[in-house]
């Protein structure tokens, strides 16, 4: 896990879903966010929380473009920064170089098949090995730090119970098995799931969410000015046939949790996570693009989605997370809104439905800021690829003032020009 600084004064940050192969879907998030972050001044720090192939027709594009930008290596968008976040697909690509072929564990693992008919010489089967070092060295959650709240990414959910009590400091959550759960773990739609670890994807109950964000804030305040402690003991591979170590790659030297060192470009140090309010996510493949689940405690799960393509019920409608403070996102009055249109829910936009508070969805009550808890809505209203501003439904006309450490507010961005 890398832990990271939220500063909003100088970037707009986002969070794009599973790309699966699909390389305009990509280019568009990421460039979306650019020139959203460009209207105020800022630059764009885009996470993109894994399985970037298979499914879609460009696999290879998708893995170089992220590469080229993870690196600071696209001369058109130094505006932009990336942290990719790995998922259970990019995980699942090996390679064997006793028999020159690459392999994956999930299905459909079709760019592995891809490759493997392609010539020895082909551009892409390099472009996959490159790929899957990469991948190797990419955290499997990112625990983005604000003054007083915080957000979690992942691909899939989080460790689960049964991880809970040998989760003694911080360190703990580098190991292998942490990192298999934020990969491959899928958050259900249910208070509490068993931990059934016969299989890679293992459920994750909406309460067991709650209790890890608990534990990782206990975590937090138990080692604010501490140094931490090893790994715990060694466990199974993820694969039999893999090396131990996270993502069935070589075991690692030191935990997986990193302190990122200041790099002169946002991403300075950060000790002392505050409690996290967000657990923004991949997976899932939602319909809606972004969809909202409320968790125990005034908490949110996001599932974002940011590929073209089909879910279980119709065509996926491809959008990234923003992810702003309270105090640098403009909000206006009821009484300045377009119109003075009421705000409609992100998930229920066709529909004109009012948009509900994440903590109190099931009693209908308008969204509040859970740092202040003033009644603030978002607008789904989008024009292109821009994204929803938060309204302010009270009469007053005066918005209500901000104090640094409020609410960090996610804000969809639906990618409406994608074809």
């Amino acid at each position: 896990m890398t832990v990271l600084p939220f500063q909003p004064e100088r970037f707009l940050y986002a969070a794009a879903g599973d790309v699966h192969g699909d390389l305009p879907a990509l280019v568009a998030a990421v460039d979306a966010v650019r020139a959203t972050a460009a209207e105020s001044g800022r630059e764009a720090r885009v996470f993109v929380l894994g399985d970037a192939i298979d499914r879609g027709p460009d696999s290879a594009g998708c893995a170089a473009f992220l590469m080229r930008l993870a690196r600071g290596e696209d001369p058109a968008r130094r505006d932009a920064r990336l942290v990719f976040v790995c998922g259970d697909h990019d995980i699942a690509l090996s390679w064997n170089p006793a028999t020159r072929t690459f392999s994956s564990v999930v299905d459909p693992g079709d760019w592995a098949e891809e490759l493997n008919v392609l010539p020895e010489d082909h551009p892409d089967r390099a472009v996959a090995r490159t790929w899957i070092e990469f991948v190797r060295e990419a955290p499997a959650a990112v625990l983005l730090r604000g003054e007083t709240e915080a957000v979690l990414l992942a691909h899939g959910a989080v460790p689960h119970a049964d991880l809970l009590p040998r989760l003694k400091t911080l360190d703990d959550l580098g190991s292998p098995e942490c990192d298999r759960d934020f990969a491959w773990c899928r958050l259900a739609a249910a208070p509490r799931k068993i931990p059934n670890r016969a299989s890679l994807f293992c459920d994750v109950g909406l309460d067991d969410l709650a209790d890890f964000l608990d534990r990782l804030a206990e975590l937090a305040a138990g080692e604010a000015t501490g140094e931490g402690s090893a790994l715990p003991e060694p466990h199974p591979p993820l694969f039999p046939e893999a090396p131990q170590g996270p993502h069935g790659a070589a075991a690692p030297a030191e935990p997986r949790i990193r302190f990122a060192p200041h790099r002169g470009e946002g991403f300075g140090e950060g000790r002392s996570p505050s409690p996290v309010r967000l657990f923004v996510h991949g997976h899932e493949h939602a319909e809606a693009g972004c969809e909202a689940v409320p968790v125990r405690g005034g908490r949110t799960a996001w599932t974002v989605t940011t590929f073209r393509g089909r879910g279980v019920f119709g065509a996926i409608r491809p959008a990234v997370l923003l992810l702003d403070h309270a105090e640098t996102a403009e909000i206006e009055s009821h009484a300045e809104s377009a119109e003075g249109a009421e705000s409609v829910s992100h998930a229920e936009i066709a529909e004109g439905a009012e948009i509900e508070s994440h903590a109190e969805i099931a009693e209908g009550a308008e969204i509040e800021s859970h740092a202040e808890s003033a009644e603030i809505a978002e607008s789904g209203s989008l024009a292109g690829s821009r994204a929803a501003e938060p309204r302010d439904p009270a009469d007053a006309g005066s918005a209500p003032a901000r104090t640094r450490g409020a609410a960090i507010l996610a804000k969809p961005l639906f990618l409406e020009d994608l074809a």
